[in-house]
């Protein structure tokens, strides 16, 4: 919460990151109706006579406008009863500055307007603005013109004086009018005192007891107006003390605050980096313990691996041999099949002889039985031997065919059988190839599988291992959320009144801190170019620091942010509970203050209405007291008045020295901090020059006199390479021309006065420039490496120009 106040209070000072449009020129301010009420006022814009805009401000008096450039609006602050004042506003801009992206957009211009009450006897009407806004080309912003302002404030004085002596005369005639009713009223005195006398013996009672009445009204009187003086005084005395204190208490909460900020911050960054001390020392331990871990694994998977490809490269030999072994064996039982084969052919063929041997020998002994029988049997015999003979050897021809046909089926069987046996060896052996093939290929594939696993594995295994850390780290971190919670818890619970505190302070310490920017921006109008070099600074800065603060905590709140958003939600919860409480107490505590100052102002008209009518009284008493009552009154009054404006004026001046000494103290700080940075770029750019030498060098400068090439270098429509090379031409003519070691220059222009001091230093030139106006402003400013100016402080200015 305090880095988002810090960052808020960083972003109040820089309103010109608020403007989001190029083309629009904001002016807003405040209005002050002095004795009345700003809601009862309106202003109007207006462009050559036409009306564009009528508002009225609200209690507070803020009023803003957005105009279009290059136009010419007047803005008219009316009240009934009270002088109008009239402010113009000027927005022609020189196209250059529009195009300079250092310049344009402007930012919002502030000023105030303070309304009059109207003299019933003498109206003054302002038929001329009293103000004109405007570009100024000196410091390259909008700005008061100084001049019609000199020259309105005299037709102001002069108006004022004339109304001064209208009054005195006015006052004189009064006076010699009272001078004359004195008179008057002295004759009358006169005559009833002679009256008096003639009537003294018989009216002596009478007038003892008038003159004793007339002088117990006359104490009465006296002491009522002593008293009311008195109580008036009185209020005086309470309210300049209680401003006295609240300004004191509201300086002192500011400092609390700021100090306490600082505190606060330090602490937490204390914290954030033991905080990220440790849980770097616990990720550097983790971190080790997974990478010896890991290395573990890594030996492990690659043992079991190895172990792996070993038992798959002797169950491949071993399937290798059992295949050869088996392929051996499929020959071998081939082989003796064929032999078997050969062997059963040779014996049916040697069976088949010795029978076909047999059977001849049986024909022959058949044929001798024949023949012999032929003898007996006679020719009949021979032709039935001869049908014989036909059927044997039909019955042998068919037994021969037969076995003719049985010995080419045997051996077409056989041969089928080789075939189909080679056939199938072929197959067996193409099939251990393929198996052989698929082996390999599933070995090759459960080696992969092997690698993706132990992969999948080293991965999961490291998944396990963050998921593990993470719920250590999850667990530690619940362990130290629980404590910092119940710590803080506990920080909450003794410090709760004091954040009430701090927070009130805050909130005075941030209206102080917006009023006192409101005030430095008027004080600063014509010192806007100083201003914007901050400013740019400033948002660099501030962007460097948030963003490396942003990544600091980002590291941190990325482990924090699913329990710390519910925190968050209840704390903001439980601080928006909070800051409505406060707010409500604080408007009861404001309402109760106006109410308390309405009721002293109500106080203090009625004690001036009745010193008025005490005063009527007595002027009508005796004109003389009177006189001398009032004169007595006024001087005291005078006394009373001028020494409350000088200890009003000690305290502004003590305040405005303390404000100037911690802004110049800022301002010497942050000059500081910007020539380091700037000695440092400029160093940058001397090496990258030096580096870049040969490419430079070869290359040919711009030549010309020294305001030539001055034009030449801030020429924007030549590109960067050929300004560059003007720019390098024109700090070698400053080396050429200011060869002394100090050379103070000066110039003279319309309404101001121009001193350049050129500090050589080894060849390098320096260029200061101071800038004094006839209204009285004095700027200080330094030549940058792009040849543009740069404000600087008094202080930089003397110590860099003394050397």
């Amino acid at each position: 919460m305090n880095i988002k106040y810090i960052f808020i209070t960083l972003l109040f000072f820089l309103p010109a990151l608020l403007v989001g449009q190029k083309d629009i020129f904001i002016v807003f301010g405040k209005l002050k109706v002095k004795g009345g009420d700003e809601e009862k006022s309106t202003i109007t814009l207006t462009e050559n006579g036409n009306q564009i805009k009528e508002v009225q401000p609200p209690r507070n008096g803020k009023f803003e406008f957005e105009l279009d450039y290059d136009k010419n609006y007047i803005l008219t602050f009316k009240r009934r009863g009270y002088i109008t004042k009239k402010i113009q506003v000027n927005t022609k801009v020189p196209a250059a500055a529009k195009n300079d992206p250092m310049l344009f957009p402007f930012r919002p211009y502030e000023f105030r307007v303070t309304l009059e009450e109207q003299n019933d006897d003498n109206i003054v009407v302002f038929n001329q603005p009293v103000g004109r806004i405007k570009y100024d080309p000196s410091i390259r912003d909008f700005g008061y013109d100084m001049d019609y302002s000199k020259s309105i404030q005299s037709k102001i004085a002069q108006q004022e004086k004339e109304k001064k002596q209208e009054q005195a005369q006015q006052k004189k005639a009064q006076d010699k009018a009272e001078q004359a009713a004195a008179e008057i009223e002295a004759k009358r005195l006169a005559q009833k005192e002679k009256e008096r006398r003639a009537a003294e013996e018989r009216a002596k009672r009478l007038a003892r007891e008038k003159a004793r009445a007339d002088s117990l009204k006359r104490v009465e009187a006296e002491q009522k107006r002593k008293d009311s003086i008195a109580r008036a005084r009185k209020i005086a005395r309470q309210k300049a003390r209680a401003d006295s204190l609240k300004q004191a208490q509201a300086e002192q909460r500011r400092k609390d605050s700021i100090a306490e900020a600082k505190r606060i911050a330090e602490e937490r960054e204390r914290r954030l980096a033991a905080e990220k001390r440790r849980q770097d020392s616990i990720q550097k331990a983790k971190e080790e313990a997974e990478k010896r871990r890991l290395a573990e694994l890594e030996r492990k998977r690659k043992e079991e691996a190895e172990r792996k490809r070993q038992e798959a490269i002797e169950r491949a030999q071993r399937l290798a041999k059992e295949k050869a072994r088996a392929d051996s064996i499929k020959r071998v039982e081939a082989e003796q099949r064929r032999q078997d084969s050969i062997a059963r052919a040779r014996k049916l063929a040697r069976e088949k002889a010795r029978a076909d041997s047999l059977k001849q020998a049986q024909a022959e002994q058949r044929r001798q039985d024949s023949i012999a029988q032929a003898k007996r049997a006679a020719e009949a015999r021979e032709a039935k031997l001869a049908e014989l003979k036909r059927r044997q050897d039909s019955i042998q021809k068919a037994k021969e065919a037969a076995e003719l046909r049985r010995k080419r089926e045997a051996e077409q069987k056989r041969k089928e059988e080789a075939e189909q046996k080679r056939k199938q060896a072929i197959k067996r052996t193409r099939k251990l190839a393929h198996e052989k093939a698929r082996a390999d290929s599933l070995l090759k594939v459960q080696e992969a599988q092997r690698r993706k696993d132990s992969i999948a594995e080293a991965r999961r295994v490291a998944e396990a291992r963050e998921a593990k850390l993470a719920e250590i780290k999850s667990r530690q971190d619940s362990i130290q959320k629980a404590k910092e919670a119940a710590e803080l818890r506990r920080q909450r619970e003794a410090e709760q009144k004091r954040k009430e505190e701090a927070e009130q302070k805050r909130k005075e310490a941030i209206k102080r801190t917006r009023k006192l920017a409101r005030e430095k921006a008027r004080a600063d109008s014509l010192l806007k170019v100083q201003e914007a070099q901050r400013r740019k600074d400033s948002i660099a800065e501030a962007r460097r620091v948030a963003e490396a603060r942003e990544a600091k905590l980002a590291e941190i709140k990325s482990r924090q942010d699913s329990i710390q958003k519910a925190k968050e939600a209840a704390e903001l919860r439980r601080q928006r509970e909070a800051e409505q409480k406060r707010k409500e107490e604080a408007e009861q505590k404001r309402k109760e203050a106006i109410k308390r100052t309405r009721k002293l102002a109500r106080e203090k008209a009625r004690a001036d209405s009745l010193l008025k009518v005490q005063e009527a009284q007595r002027r009508k008493d005796s004109i003389a007291e009177a006189r001398r009552v009032a004169e007595a009154r006024e001087a005291k009054l005078a006394e009373i008045k001028s020494r409350q404006d000088s200890i009003q004026k000690v305290k502004e001046a003590a305040e405005l020295r303390r404000k100037r000494e911690a802004e110049q103290k800022r301002k010497e700080e942050n000059e500081q901090r910007r020539r380091e940075a700037a000695e440092r770029a400029r160093k940058l750019a001397q090496q990258k020059a030096e580096s870049q030498g040969k490419q430079t060098n070869g290359d040919d400068l711009p030549e010309g006199t020294l305001a030539e090439l001055e034009n030449m270098a801030k020429n924007s429509k030549l590109s960067d390479a050929e300004r560059q090379k003007a720019i390098k031409a024109y700090k070698n003519k400053l080396a050429e021309v200011y060869t002394r070691q100090k050379t103070v220059k000066e110039i003279e222009k319309p309404h101001k006065k121009i001193t350049k001091v050129f500090i050589n230093e080894n060849g390098l030139v320096k260029v200061y420039m101071k800038v004094k106006h006839d209204w009285g402003g004095v700027f200080y400013f330094i030549e940058d490496d792009d040849l543009t100016y740069r404000n600087i402080s008094k202080s930089i200015y003397l110590t860099e120009t003394s050397k």
